[in-house]
């Protein structure tokens, strides 16, 4: 069975929920669950894109750990986020939350689909477990 969910209009329609739409004229969808697992479900691969499985990677081993700040004042706790530029940090929270907290907008960059999949996901599961 294939992870991809081809789609034969003109038009996209992902489930956004628990998709996310390949960016390529075929019109398929990835499953979230299958971004980042070391397999290239969309034929360019981009849901196996370094960018966007380095960063998941980092969101849940606490980005701030791994990340300089370029001014010595600044002064983040360990869970925080580092915007792009290095100039300025911020609550986990403030991830792609459609506000832009970063500068450069970074906190709201294309990887929000999927941190915004993750935090749904985990609402569901701690709703089901009421």
């Amino acid at each position: 069975m294939s992870s991809l969910q081809p789609h034969t209009n003109s038009t996209l329609i992902c489930d956004l929920l628990t998709e996310q739409p390949c960016n390529n004229s075929t019109g398929e969808c990835v499953k979230k669950e299958l971004m980042c697992d070391g397999i290239l479900d969309c034929a360019s691969g981009e849901d196996e894109l370094e960018e966007i499985c380095h960063f998941n990677e980092l969101y849940h081993s606490n980005l701030g750990r791994n990340k300089k700040a370029l001014s010595p004042d600044l002064k983040c706790p360990d869970t925080w986020f580092f915007c792009k530029n290095g100039l300025a940090c911020f609550e986990p929270t403030a991830v792609c939350d459609n506000i832009a907290d970063c500068r450069d907008g970074s906190d709201e960059d294309y990887f929000c689909h999927y941190i915004k999949a993750l935090r749904i996901k985990n609402l569901n599961n701690f709703t089901n477990n009421l």
